[in-house]
């Protein structure tokens, strides 16, 4: 059995806007909080645990399900674009692919904006439902990942 993968170190930094869990790896579920707009403290807490994750060189799908948050502000938006476009070679080779639970039209439309900056390098959808969300990645990751073979 696989020992248990950490948080990332930044995560209680963060935890009162997002919550990232592990113990399901390689799914990755970072939850937003209720009502909690983030300070640039907090949001660069949460940038730095998905940098964290993908410099572990181990791959791995995410789950951002912002259904109850808030949204952080248009240069927060911005600073995540561009790290996304930093960390590309690592997310090419450790991101399978990532979903987005979201059911307010204002956060669809943020997500839209930063796609529209910096277009997902993985496969990325949006869902309405966490489960479906999870089930679609479940599918990707199955169809990314070689099949284990064991030979006596």
């Amino acid at each position: 059995m696989a020992a248990a993968e950490p948080l990332p170190a930044a995560a209680p930094l963060c935890a009162h806007f997002v919550k990232y869990d592990v113990s399901q790896w390689p799914l990755v579920r970072v939850t937003a909080q209720p009502g909690v707009v983030p300070d640039d403290a907090t949001f660069t807490a949460h940038l730095a645990c998905f940098e964290e994750l993908l410099h572990r060189n181990k791959p791995f799908y995410i789950l951002f399900d912002i259904r109850n948050g808030e949204s952080a502000s248009i240069s927060q938006l911005k600073r995540q674009a561009e790290q996304m476009k930093e960390l590309k070679p690592l997310i090419l080779r450790n991101l399978v692919c990532s979903a987005i639970a979201v059911d307010g039209i204002l956060l669809k439309g943020l997500i839209d904006f930063v796609f529209a900056i910096r277009p997902p390098s993985k496969p990325n959808k949006r869902f309405a439902a966490p489960h479906d969300a999870e089930a679609w990645m479940k599918s990707m990751w199955d169809k990314a990942m070689p099949s284990k073979f064991f030979f006596e």
